[in-house]
């Protein structure tokens, strides 16, 4: 059994072994999965390197910043001095929001591939004048389900279309308000909580959790439908306390931050004193047969569902009676990792490449 990470690293740039290019290959995998588009990416990417230069050190001068982030002058300074960044979006998104505005400027969910106004041709012309063919923009609006090819039109399956943002607010508002709820039934070792009252219940979180103006009804129907929770006469049974979001986005938020929590444990941790440090401990074994990972995922899961319970109590034993969101968030993530798919694993005939991972 091993406690500490492989640090080895290869001279091959692109090798999985060397640290930079296993943090690129996991941000491009990520990009992929979540139908992130890189030139919006790479432009926060920049964005934050310039902002977050300039706030380790506020006397940098332009060209010091440039040197800092290896980013070109012109950009840094149009970036100062705008404090949001203006982001343009995707090629692929402005077409299917012209795509959209046409239909339902004719009531209609079709529209055609070719003509010279209000079709796709002439709406791919004008949008991405030339730097992406028809072909490929029509293939990925095809891959994310946005149209229906029809003879010699489209059908686009949805003329609204939430915007990212309403989607991921009200994907973090599921995944919080299921997060209150597990607290409140672990806590009281039960499986239901009520609709109303003055102390644990639905009616009582929403009080003193910020939902961002989206309502209690939306919330807990979204936590309905995914199979989270179930409708009782003066309650609601937690089926799943697991956020099962059938969108992208509920995971990209889970992902993110995670990302970012485990981050800023390790690099704080590297200026802090050896009490204060924040955990961060790995452990993991290469001795343990593939037949047996289901076993050892089996008791894992129950040492960390009585971990969670006496967790809570301990958070809640040292809480302030003072509002959420008075002091800095202070908080423990644990998950189990299976094999490590960045490498060919075969074992007794079983590639566990593509095995399930142990979350």
């Amino acid at each position: 059994m091993y406690s500490e990470a492989n640090t080895d690293t290869s001279q091959n740039t692109t090798s999985l072994k060397n640290p930079i290019s296993r943090l690129a290959y996991t941000l491009a995998k990520i990009s992929l999965r979540f139908n992130l588009f890189v030139n919006e990416f790479i432009e926060l990417y920049k964005f934050h390197m310039v902002i977050l230069a300039k706030k380790q050190n506020p006397k940098y001068s332009i060209v010091e910043l440039s040197a800092r982030t290896g980013l070109d002058r012109r950009y840094i300074s149009d970036t100062l001095k705008n404090e949001e960044l203006k982001r343009t979006n995707s090629k692929v998104r402005m077409v299917l929001k012209q795509m959209r505005e046409v239909c339902k400027r004719k009531n209609t969910h079709f529209i055609a591939k070719h003509g010279i106004k209000d079709s796709f041709e002439s709406i791919c012309l004008q949008v991405s004048s030339g730097a992406l063919s028809n072909s490929s923009v029509a293939m990925e609006l095809l891959r994310l389900g946005e149209i229906v090819e029809n003879d010699r039109k489209y059908e686009v399956v949805d003329l609204e279309g939430d915007s990212v943002d309403e989607v991921l607010k009200l994907s973090y508002a599921t995944r919080k308000l299921l997060n209150e709820i597990n607290k409140i039934c672990v806590l009281n070792n039960t499986s239901t909580i009520l609709k109303k009252g003055k102390k644990n219940s639905i009616e009582y979180i929403f009080k003193i959790i910020d939902f961002e103006n989206i309502s209690e009804d939306r919330v807990i129907f979204e936590l309905i439908r995914l199979g989270n929770l179930k409708a009782m006469s003066e309650s609601y049974e937690l089926v799943n306390w697991r956020f099962l979001s059938e969108k992208n986005e509920g995971y990209l938020i889970l992902i993110s931050d995670e990302i970012c929590r485990l981050s800023n444990t390790i690099i704080e941790n590297n200026n802090l004193s050896q009490d204060s440090k924040k955990l961060h401990r790995v452990f993991y074994t290469s001795q343990i047969h593939p037949r047996s990972f289901t076993t050892v995922n089996m008791h894992i899961k129950e040492y960390f569902h009585e971990i969670r319970k006496e967790l809570y109590r301990i958070f809640i034993s040292l809480e302030d009676d003072v509002p959420r969101g008075t002091y800095p968030t202070y908080g423990v993530s644990m998950f189990s990792f299976g094999p490590d798919h960045n490498i060919d694993y075969s074992v007794d005939g079983i590639n566990l490449n593509k095995s399930t991972e142990l979350h």
